[in-house]
């Protein structure tokens, strides 16, 4: 009869090598999560400020309200431009930790190498911020050029 861990399997013990690699994944999957939520709260403030200005927007275009209009699309403007500062900030943040972290990998002695991490630095949750600033930014672009007719 064999102990719990020992006999003709593994015991369940890691080496160092594979603990760092374990280590690493964890800490990218937290920093993936982090990013999905900057991302999430990104596309409220950026929804919720072209929404109120576009509302107000068509509600001046009626002529039913002349004295809200400009405050209200005041602040649909701040919000859009609060989440794309925003978007802006957490991604440049998550990419600055990923790299600290492929450093600290590194001199750690990861087994996967250079190539692992490049692959998973271009992660859908990165792609996916781009596309949302290059929307959130159509939808600026959007708001100013109405505003200037």
């Amino acid at each position: 009869m064999t102990d719990g861990g020992e006999g003709g399997g593994r015991s369940g013990v890691l080496t160092a090598s594979e603990q760092v690699d374990s280590d690493h994944n964890k800490a990218l999957i937290d920093a993936d999560r982090l990013l999905m939520q900057i991302i999430q709260t990104s596309i409220s403030l950026i929804g919720f400020g072209f929404t109120i200005n576009a509302f107000f927007n068509d509600v001046a275009v009626k002529g039913l309200a002349v004295d809200a209009d400009r405050a209200a699309r005041g602040l649909g403007l701040a919000l859009l431009c609060l989440g794309l500062i925003f978007l802006c900030m957490g991604t440049w943040n998550q990419a600055g930790y990923r790299h600290g972290l492929w450093q600290r990998y590194h001199s750690q002695g990861g087994v996967r190498g250079r190539q692992h991490l490049h692959r998973y630095s271009a992660a859908p949750s990165f792609l996916l911020a781009l596309m949302l600033l290059v929307v959130g930014l159509g939808a600026l672009a959007s708001i100013v050029l109405r505003m200037m007719r």
